[in-house]
Parts: C-alpha cells; sequence; structure tokens
C-alpha cells in the first residue's frame, strides 16, 4: 500500500487516527510519499502515541511539505520535549495557515517554540488552537507578548486552560491597550477571535473590519474621546507640523458596523473641540481653510 501510495500526487488530505507508540514506524513509511507529493495541504493525527523515534520520522516527512496548509494534532500522547521539537519543524513550513494542537501536553515551555512560529516574519498562520493543554498565566503572557508582532493570526482558542484574570487583562490589553492614545493605536486589529471570549468580546468585535488603520481609529474614538471626557492638552504642546496629521486621521473616522459609538461623527466632533479650545495654534487664509501656524 505504502509503495503504490508513493507515487500519488493527488491526495490533498491525510489523517492517522489511534495510532499506537509500537507503530509510529510507519511514518518512516510514509515518507516517500510526502517527498513525492507537493500537493498535499492537510495532515491529522488524532489520539495516537508518538514516541521520540516516531516524532523524527514525523519531523522529517513534514519538513519537505512546503504546500502544507493545516496541521492538527489532537489529543496525542506526546512528551513536551518531542512537541517543542514539532513546533520547531512546524516554524519551516512557509504555507502553514491553521495549527491545530488541542489536547497535545502543550507547556509553558512549549509556548516559547510557539512564540518564535508567531514572531516569524514569513509566517502566514491564521487560526491556532491551544485547547484542552497546560498552559497558565506565565504561558499566557508569553503568546501574548509573541501576539504584539503578529499580524496574521485571526483565531486563538484557549479553552480548557487553568490560566485566571491576570491572564485575560494581558489578552485585553493586546486586543485594546487604552493606557495611551499610541498604545490603543498600536494594538492588536487582526485577531477576530478568542476562545472563550467573555471580557475581551466587545474588543474582538472591533477587529472584524478588513480595513485595519479604520479599526485602530474607532478603537482610539471610543477608548480615549467618547467612553472618557475630551482631553485637548496632549495637543497643546504638539509641533504644528504633526498637528496636520492628527487632523487628518479624525477626519478619516468612519463609523464601523461593530462600534458602539458613531465614529464619524465623535471624529467631527474632536476636530471640533481641537479647534475650539486652540484657536492660537491656526490662522486663517483668504480662502477660508484653517491651517496651523
Amino acid at each position: 500500500f505504502c509503495k503504490g501510495l508513493s507515487h500519488n500526487q493527488s491526495i490533498l488530505t491525510l489523517a492517522f487516527c489511534d495510532i499506537p507508540p509500537s507503530g509510529v514506524e510507519m511514518f518512516s513509511y510514509f515518507r516517500p510519499f510526502f517527498e513525492s507529493n507537493p500537493n498535499l495541504e492537510n495532515v491529522t493525527i488524532i489520539r495516537s502515541g508518538i514516541s521520540n523515534d516516531g516524532m523524527k520520522y514525523l519531523c522529517d516527512s513534514l519538513r519537505g511539505l512546503k504546500c502544507l496548509r493545516s496541521v492538527k494534532l489532537n489529543r496525542n500522547f506526546i512528551d513536551f520535549d518531542l512537541i517543542r521539537k514539532f513546533i520547531a519543524t512546524i516554524n519551516e513550513l512557509p504555507e502553514l495557515t491553521e495549527l491545530n494542537l488541542s489536547g497535545s501536553m502543550i507547556d509553558n515551555a512549549a509556548c516559547t517554540t510557539l512564540a518564535k512560529l508567531l514572531t516569524n516574519p514569513k509566517t502566514k498562520l491564521k487560526k491556532l488552537d491551544l485547547s484542552e493543554n497546560a498552559i497558565d498565566d506565565d504561558g499566557i503572557f508569553v503568546l501574548v507578548n509573541a501576539l504584539k508582532r503578529n499580524n496574521t493570526l485571526e483565531s486563538l482558542d484557549l479553552c480548557g486552560l487553568d490560566f485566571d484574570m491576570l491572564g485575560w487583562e494581558a489578552l485585553a490589553t493586546l486586543v485594546c491597550d487604552t493606557s495611551s492614545i499610541n498604545s490603543t493605536f498600536c494594538s492588536n486589529h487582526t485577531i477576530r477571535k478568542i476562545l472563550p471570549r467573555r471580557i475581551i468580546k466587545s474588543y474582538l468585535a472591533l477587529n472584524q473590519s478588513i480595513d485595519k488603520g479604520q479599526v485602530a481609529r474607532q478603537k482610539v474614538m471610543e477608548y480615549h474621546f467618547v467612553l472618557n471626557n475630551f482631553d485637548v492638552r496632549p495637543f497643546m504642546s504638539m509641533d504644528p507640523r504633526y498637528l496636520v496629521h492628527v487632523l487628518a486621521f479624525f477626519s478619516q473616522t468612519r463609523e464601523g458596523s461593530h462600534c458602539s459609538v458613531n465614529a464619524s461623527v465623535c471624529g467631527q466632533s474632536v476636530i471640533y473641540e481641537l479647534l475650539r479650545n486652540t484657536p492660537q495654534m491656526f490662522h486663517a487664509r483668504k480662502c477660508g481653510v484653517l491651517q496651523p501656524k
């Protein structure tokens, strides 16, 4: 069977289920198939025991699959050290968009290896499932720091993990850091779904828009100029050369379907308040257009 399979180039999905530790050498038999099939896109391994030799065979086989888009390693019995080797191999797959490691003994140390995948400038990963693993707040902090430098991941499943409010606060700050206008603007605007959603549901709703520049503007509007009192002081000391960009920023804000305020009206209100409170910073030309001095 494996000999005949080695000549096949049309199979797109390959799944293994309930493989005992004694049967892991089968991955070595499938290696010719992996090497000769450039079209394979999906590999799934479920409820299997993978030994050190088995992981070596698996990693060697996957390493050459440059078109692989989805890898699912669900509820397998794998040593912590081996799962880290597997993640390191996954990091070499240029077209990978989905990685499912649910119930596969992922711990905080493995999160450090995952962080390298998330911060890889060439990664295309959009969906990551880490549910039912041994990850606590420390692991969440590692993932959050990595996601601050990631602009591809859209879905993150953390169901069944043992982390508390500190972890949720870190995730909320990742999606919308309200400590300053600049921090809000530089938050993660790409991730659309984090399971379970809980307290960050409203933040994630804003990220649904495809226009990420608009998402950033809506967050700034909602969390600095609507929910809080308008404060013109940050603009008073601003170099007039940059103030025109601030005006342009607010004028481009449009109402979003997931925004709890009319961001367009709010943007106009900010411009009005800025002009009303700092008239000395502008002068009027004959054409009636206000310009920074």
